[in-house]
């Protein structure tokens, strides 16, 4: 609990604790310059965080799916309207265009008769 009371406040005293860990890796870290209550301490936040993620994700996660449904349903309705739109805008134009063929088809009988 005092980690987290420390991670919430961002507090910046230090707690004497004792760890263990294999030699091979404590000598590489020291051989490295490392640090190893910066290490452990960083380690220790990301898992944390990590933790607390994992736990609000699963509390939440039956409304962030109903959420998605909902958004979902509402893109697909606005593709469906969109792509309604667009089918009558390319009926309109095809209209446009047949009356534009038919008067041009018109206009070549008229010449054809009167020569």
């Amino acid at each position: 609990m005092r980690i987290q009371a420390a991670v919430e406040m961002g507090a910046a005293r230090r707690v004497a604790t004792n760890l263990t860990a294999r030699a091979d890796v404590v000598r590489a870290a020291k051989d490295l310059g490392l640090n190893l209550s910066e290490v452990f301490e960083a380690a220790v936040i990301e898992a944390i965080r990590r933790k607390r993620g994992e736990a609000w994700l699963a509390e939440n996660l039956e409304a962030i799916g109903s959420y998605d449904e909902k958004a979902v349903r509402r893109i697909d309705d606005e593709r469906i309207a969109s792509r309604a739109r667009d089918l009558q805008g390319d009926e309109a134009e095809h209209r446009g265009e047949a009356g534009d063929v038919r008067a041009r088809d018109l206009s070549r009988q008229r010449v054809l008769r009167h020569g």
